[in-house]
């Protein structure tokens, strides 16, 4: 009998990088062995979500799944897709807030680059909230033949963690505030599927979650479901762990 096979798609908080580094297994391994599937991993570090939208759609016409996680990543990357001269597609991705490549050979413009810093002024926070809220429903509709689940890994929004911040320390914070209104005014808000989407509306202030904000409400301190509460906020296998469970309850909820 043919085993059944689970697709997980995401950034560094899907990544199985984490097992090559640290030694632990990350939460799509964990799910499918509570599933007992086969399963293929496409998490990426440094990954937006453009790019995890388009390896979604890339991977599913090729093959056939029994279940789709996506795990969407911060709403202000940018990713570019190119055909570089060896002619293969390869990706870019910009991050308006960090300087710092990843562990995973992930091309990430640094802070000084001069195109990052001409595109940085198209990087507006109203246009990504309604970008990523259109990635959330075409995912929606191309999936609605297979089994799937999305969960927002990262705070839907970043700020900037490098010390030239130019901003007032209120920025982000009205940042948030009109990142909320546009998804509330969005046609969108109202056309996810609830059920399927595993904490929307996202945002905690609309009574949504990430990940980030479900591991908070677990762990305010940051010390027991992450790598490092200040160096480094990835989940850790206690979170992966954590993870798992919440992704395989609403699994079986939905479709046992």
């Amino acid at each position: 009998m043919k085993r059944k096979k689970l697709l997980a798609i995401g950034c560094s908080y899907t990544s199985s990088y984490w097992t090559k580094t640290h030694g632990f297994p990350v939460w799509p391994e964990l799910l499918a062995e509570k599933l007992d599937w086969d399963y293929l991993n496409l998490g990426s570090s440094g990954k937006g979500n453009s790019y995890i939208f388009g390896k979604m759609c890339d991977t599913i016409i090729e093959d056939n799944y029994d279940l789709v996680v996506i795990m969407w990543s911060e709403f202000q990357r940018m990713d570019f897709e190119y055909f570089n001269k060896y002619r293969q597609m390869k990706w870019k991705h910009l991050h308006p807030h960090r300087n710092k490549t990843f562990g995973e050979g992930s091309e990430i413009f640094p802070i000084d680059n001069p195109w990052k810093r001409s595109l940085l002024q198209y990087n507006d926070i109203i246009a990504s909230v309604l970008h990523n809220a259109r990635l959330f429903w075409s995912a929606q509709n191309i999936l609605k033949d297979i089994p799937y689940l999305m969960i927002q890994g990262t705070k839907a929004l970043c700020t900037p963690n490098f010390k030239d911040d130019p901003y007032p320390d209120d920025y982000w914070q009205i940042v948030d505030k009109n990142a909320i209104r546009t998804l509330l005014k969005s046609p969108y808000i109202e056309l996810i599927d609830t059920k399927k989407f595993i904490g929307w509306p996202i945002f905690p202030q609309l009574g949504g979650m990430s990940i980030d904000s479900y591991l908070d409400s677990k762990d305010a301190d940051r010390k027991k479901y992450r790598i490092h509460h200040i160096t480094d906020t990835h989940p850790n296998t206690a979170g992966h762990e954590v993870i798992s469970e919440l992704i395989y309850d609403n699994y079986r909820s939905i479709y046992l």
